[in-house]
């Protein structure tokens, strides 16, 4: 909050022992030049009630979440295609 104004918000998922980011939104209009994705990863990273913290980052190529020198174990996507006939599995890494 600025002057009680609501410039940002990040929402998370719980785990056991993680704190997920999920999404996040901010008031593009008035505050877009503070970078308040950053800031607010910051605080929550600074502030975690977890062991771990996940930026669910997906790709790393000029990401800012690259530049807190995360642990980045393989990414796994599955899709499922479910029809009367046949289910189809598929994995990448």
């Amino acid at each position: 909050k600025i002057n009680d104004n609501i410039v940002a918000i990040n929402y998370y998922l719980l785990s056991n022992d993680t704190l997920h980011f999920y999404q996040s939104g901010w008031d593009e209009q008035n505050f877009a030049k503070l970078s308040p994705s950053l800031f607010l990863h910051y605080w929550s990273i600074t502030h975690c009630p977890k062991k771990h913290y996940d930026f669910m980052m997906g790709g790393l190529n000029n990401n800012y979440k690259a530049k807190f020198n995360a642990n980045v174990p393989p990414m796994i996507n599955l899709m499922v295609i479910k029809s009367p006939v046949k289910i189809f599995f598929s994995g990448k890494i």
